[in-house]
């Protein structure tokens, strides 16, 4: 039953591989939606929703195995939590496959940074974002903070 609600992982999986199969599915996830809606790479706005969907289809049906692929905090930690209001086990829900509940809390958070800088990274085209800036726009902002920092004083 409480499966419906929030994912567990196979039994044989330990935490690190729980981890890593978290970590990628949230990396990828988030580098596919910034790809979706980056201004200079998307070819129609209007087909992002059949697209999302795709994705997250396409996510859970070959990432979802190992974990049920939570890749967003709020997917499993609020089912988790009213479970446990309700009056499921508290081993199950807290305890069971090597302590797996902080999985799902902390693998998006890291997984959904690291796809937002390697699509920053290796994609965007833009210089609105500051991985995209060259060298002397940050020696210009950082001289600039310097100095109004010291006229505070």
């Amino acid at each position: 039953m409480a499966g419906n609600f929030v994912t567990f992982p196979k039994p044989y999986l330990s935490s690190a591989r729980q981890f890593v199969s978290e970590f990628i599915a949230t990396a990828v996830f988030q580098a596919c939606i910034f790809a979706m809606t980056d201004p200079y790479t998307v070819l129609a706005t209007e087909m992002f929703p059949l697209m999302l969907f795709l994705l997250i289809f396409g996510l859970n049906a070959s990432v979802g195995y190992t974990t049920g692929c939570a890749i967003n905090l709020a997917r499993d930690l609020g089912p988790r939590l009213s479970l446990y209001a309700v009056g499921f086990d508290r081993k199950m829900l807290w305890t069971s496959n090597h302590h797996y509940f902080w999985v799902p809390m902390t693998a998006p958070i890291i997984g959904a940074t690291f796809g937002s800088l390697l699509y920053d990274i290796c994609i965007y085209q833009g210089h609105e974002s500051p991985v995209n800036w060259p060298l002397s726009v940050y020696k210009e902002k950082l001289l600039r903070f310097w100095m109004r920092r010291l006229g505070g004083m």
